[in-house]
C-alpha cells in the first residue's frame, strides 16, 4: 500500500519543507519536495496543513484513567497510600484493558502515538494497544508488595517472552527504591546484569524520598542504584526532581536518561526538575504525562508548556529552555532515550508515525514561529490527524482503533462502578 500525503508543510529540524510524504506500508519512503510520476494507492491532500513528528509520551500509567479526578490536592505520600494503592488493589485485568483503551483515545486525540507504561498488569495493556494499533514500551513496576514473594526473574522472563510485537516493547521496571527491600533490589541487579538490560524506575521524585533513602543507606537513590549495579546497562529514571551532589554526573556516566513529568510534579507539589542543567550535562531527556490520577490530562501540549514555564521560574530566566529543544524532547528524543530505532525524526525509512496539525485556527494565529506556536499556544484541538505505523488512527474527531468509542466509554463506566462496589 502506497499513500501520498501532499500539499504539506513538513516540520523538520526547526524548518518547514513544503512538499509531501509518501508512505509505503508502514515506512516513510519519501519526504520532501514532490516526486514526479509517483503511483499511489491513496492520495491525501493536506491543503497546507503542517506535519510534525508525533508526540511520544515517555512515562505514563495508562490504566489509571479510572482514578482521574478521584484523588486530588494531596502530597505524593498520602496520595499513594490512602487513595491510589487501595483502589488499584481491587482493579481487575478486564477493567485495566478498557481503561487503557480510554487512554489511547486521549493520546491519539492529542497527537501521541506511543506511551511508555509502568504498571503491575501488563497483558491487558499490551492487548489494548495491539488491537488499537498503538505503540507502548511496557515495564512492570516491581516492588515487594506487588510481587508478594514471587520471583522478579520469572515476571521479567514472562515479559520478555510474551510482551512483544509490532507495537509492544518490554523493559525491566522497578517501581521505586522506597517500595523495594534491599534484598529485592539485589535480586533485580543480578538479573539485569546477567542479561545486560537497562532499568526503568521512579527516582528522586520528592525531597522526602531522597532524605529517607539517605537515612536508610547513607546514599541518594541514584548513588544506591549505581552501587548496587542496577545501572550497569543504563536505563531511564522518571521525574528526577531532586538530584543531589553528583547524581546527574552519575546518570550521564552510566548512560541513564531522564523523563520529566511537569504537570504531575507541580500538581503533587513535588517540585520542578532541573531540566536545563540535565541538558547542559548532555543527559538524554524525554517528557511524560505520568498517569491521569496525578495529572489529570494525558496531554503533551500541556506538558510542553509547563516544562517551558517551569524552567523559567526555576532558573529565573525567561530564556531558560528553547521551544525547539522542548519539541525535540517531546517527539524525537524517545528514539535514543527509550532505544526505539526508526521512531524519532521524520525521515526516509523511518516508521510512518506522524501528526498533522491545523495551524489555521484562532488559538495559533498568527503563526510567527512554529515551535513557539505549538509549545505556547497549541492544544489537542489543533490535531487534525494522527498516523501510527502508516495507518490513520484519528482524523477530525473520528477514531479508527477497531473499537466503537461509545462502547469504550460504556465499559469504563461499568468497570468504575464495579470497582467502587468492591472497595
Amino acid at each position: 500500500m502506497v499513500t501520498r500525503y501532499y500539499n504539506a508543510k513538513i516540520y523538520s529540524e526547526g524548518k518547514i519543507i513544503e512538499g509531501e510524504i509518501i508512505v509505503y506500508n508502514n515506512l516513510i519512503a519519501h519526504i520532501g519536495e514532490p516526486v514526479m510520476g509517483t503511483m499511489a494507492d491513496n492520495e491525501v491532500d493536506l491543503k497546507g496543513k503542517y506535519v510534525f513528528p508525533s508526540f511520544k509520551n515517555s512515562h505514563s500509567h495508562s490504566p489509571m484513567t479510572f482514578l482521574r479526578n478521584a484523588a486530588d490536592d494531596m502530597p505524593l505520600g498520602d496520595w499513594l497510600n490512602t487513595q491510589i494503592f487501595p483502589k488499584e488493589a481491587v482493579l481487575r485485568e478486564d477493567e485495566c484493558y478498557w481503561f487503557t483503551k480510554l487512554a489511547i483515545m486521549e493520546y491519539l486525540r492529542g497527537g501521541i502515538t506511543m506511551a511508555s507504561d509502568m504498571y503491575f498488569m501488563l497483558d491487558p495493556i499490551a492487548q489494548a494497544c495491539t488491537e488499537s494499533g498503538f505503540r507502548n514500551v511496557l515495564c512492570y513496576g516491581a516492588n515487594d508488595a506487588v510481587l508478594n514473594g514471587k520471583s522478579p526473574a520469572k515476571i521479567y522472563d514472562y515479559g520478555f517472552s510474551q510482551l512483544k510485537g509490532n507495537f509492544i516493547r518490554y523493559r525491566v521496571g522497578i517501581h521505586a527504591e522506597y517500595t523495594c527491600s534491599e534484598k529485592l533490589l539485589r535480586e533485580i541487579s543480578e538479573y539485569v546484569n546477567d542479561r545486560g538490560e537497562p532499568v526503568y524506575v521512579h527516582m528522586s521524585e520528592t525531597k522526602a524520598e531522597v532524605e529517607a533513602c539517605k537515612a536508610r543507606y547513607g546514599k541518594t537513590p541514584v548513588q544506591l542504584f549505581r552501587d548496587l549495579g542496577l545501572f550497569n546497562a543504563g536505563g531511564v529514571v522518571y521525574h528526577m526532581v531532586h538530584p543531589e551532589g553528583d547524581d546527574l554526573d552519575i546518570l550521564k556516566e552510566m548512560n541513564v536518561g531522564v523523563v520529566t513529568c511537569p504537570a504531575s510534579n507541580m500538581k503533587l507539589a513535588s517540585g520542578i526538575a532541573p531540566v536545563k542543567e540535565m541538558l547542559e550535562k548532555g543527559l538524554k531527556v524525554g517528557i511524560g504525562t505520568d498517569g491521569a490520577a496525578s495529572n489529570n490530562r494525558l496531554d503533551m501540549f500541556r506538558e510542553n508548556y509547563l516544562l517551558s514555564v517551569g524552567q523559567k521560574i526555576k532558573y529565573n530566566d525567561a530564556s531558560a529552555l528553547g521551544t525547539n529543544e522542548i519539541l525535540n524532547m517531546a517527539t524525537e528524543s524517545a528514539e535514543s532515550l527509550l532505544d526505539l530505532p526508526m521512531l524519532g525524526e521524520l525521515k526516509q525509512n523511518s516508521f510512518a508515525d506522524f501528526i498533522v496539525a491545523d495551524m489555521a485556527l484562532p488559538n495559533l494565529w498568527p503563526v510567527e514561529n512554529i515551535a513557539n506556536a505549538i509549545v505556547y499556544s497549541g492544544g489537542p484541538s489543533n490535531i487534525y490527524m494522527t498516523v501510527v505505523n502508516g495507518k490513520v488512527l484519528y482524523k477530525e474527531g473520528q477514531y479508527y482503533i477497531n473499537e466503537d468509542p461509545d462502547r469504550i466509554f460504556a465499559k469504563c463506566q461499568e468497570s468504575l462502578k464495579a470497582i467502587k462496589d468492591r472497595i
